[in-house]
């Protein structure tokens, strides 16, 4: 959903390789998708053939954008601990790691 929303509308088959996904699941996942409303697909004339698209419905952005909303509150009452960024420890709780102070001991 985050891909339709900042695109609108793609080619399936760009969302399936941005995604990674196969043609399968990708579909079982946008027939979902079209049955709560969220996004249509149809054919498009494009140069000299058809091509499938999706896009993204009014009531895929208001769903996509409650999502995020929830997920920001989510985010802002997690501890500080558990936001920081992968690899980085907050001030007061730096410590050395393990392999850091063996190697120090070596």
């Amino acid at each position: 959903m985050g891909l339709l929303f900042r695109n609108r509308k793609l080619a399936v088959t760009t969302v399936r390789d941005e995604l990674g996904m196969t043609d399968g699941n990708l579909a079982s996942h946008l027939l979902k998708l079209e049955a709560a409303g969220y996004v249509k697909q149809g054919r498009v004339l494009v140069g000299l053939g058809f091509e499938l698209q999706v896009k993204i419905t009014e009531a895929g952005s208001v769903a996509f954008r409650g999502y995020l909303a929830g997920l920001r509150r989510y985010l802002e009452g997690l501890p500080e601990a558990e936001t920081a960024t992968l690899g980085e420890a907050p001030a007061s709780d730096a410590a050395p790691s393990p392999r850091s102070s063996a190697s120090a001991r070596s």
